[in-house]
């Protein structure tokens, strides 16, 4: 994903973010991406970009409707307790087809985290829109 977003917005990565991305460290090697750039604005739009072309609601998998199944409470209210910093749709079309009503909370307008004052998914790196 790292390298479509570099070519989506025409950048040369250096060897050293050739090999973060190689790593596993994507986090670093866009945030530097973003650093390169005028803005990071062009960064994430390039990175929406890329995720658009591949968002399709059959693509969430096993272990996004796993995650949702870990994250709900054992009590008699049954809230739903979900931190990412995905900022793609996949646990929306999973909490679609579930039909967990739950909400989604985006950052930077998150909950206070205490266990009776939340029910949803948190996103801490935003969450793309529904086109």
């Amino acid at each position: 994903m790292v390298r479509r977003a570099w070519k989506e917005v025409g950048y040369n990565p250096s060897s050293e973010e050739k090999r973060l991305n190689r790593d596993g460290r994507c986090d670093v090697a866009l945030e530097l991406l973003g650093n390169k750039l005028d803005d990071a604005i062009t960064m994430r739009n390039g990175v929406a970009a890329v995720l658009s072309r591949y968002r399709d609601k059959n693509r969430y998998n096993r272990v996004h409707k796993a995650l949702l199944a870990l994250s709900q409470t054992r009590d008699e209210v049954s809230r739903l307790h979900l931190v990412t910093t995905n900022f793609d749709r996949l646990f929306e079309n999973v909490r679609q087809d579930l039909d967990c009503g739950s909400n989604s909370y985006i950052a930077p307008l998150i909950p206070v985290p205490k266990t009776f004052n939340w029910d949803g998914i948190v996103y801490l790196h935003g969450l793309l829109p529904d086109c």
